[in-house]
């Protein structure tokens, strides 16, 4: 599954061609339960290839997440 920064949000979900399901793990590494959904959906990109699955730590990705 693809990291992204802030600065990769634009063009990695907003600018997503259109028609393309992205689905973005917004995570903390001090959750345990945030990095189980990271390994759900590191099985799931293989499932289902025609989504983007993308990651990405919420405080900086997200302003006051």
């Amino acid at each position: 599954m693809k990291q992204i920064t802030k600065e990769d949000f634009r063009i990695e979900v907003t600018d997503a061609p259109k028609g393309l399901w992205v689905v973005l793990l917004l995570y903390q590494d001090y959750a345990p339960m945030s990095l189980k959904l990271a390994e759900i959906f590191d099985q799931l990109q293989f499932k289902y290839p025609a989504v983007k699955f993308l990651k990405s730590v919420a405080t900086k990705c997200i302003e006051n997440y």
